[in-house]
């Protein structure tokens, strides 16, 4: 799924709320549950392995 999906339906006045769960592996299952539209948490707590979209959370960082 492209970063852009993931992001335009948070935008605008109809923006959506996302909820955002860690993955966990293994061991006791401790959820922490964030909800929010902000596109640059959302980008935080994304595993990204291209460089060109490490670049873009690193620009919503400043």
């Amino acid at each position: 799924m492209a970063v852009s999906d993931m992001l335009k339906t948070t935008l605008g006045p109809k923006g959506m709320d996302k909820i955002l769960m860690p993955m966990s592996i293994g061991g006791p299952q401790q959820h922490h549950i964030t909800i929010t539209n902000d596109g640059a948490t959302i980008l935080k707590s994304l595993h990204i392995d291209n460089p060109a979209a490490k670049i873009l959370v690193e620009i919503s960082k400043i």
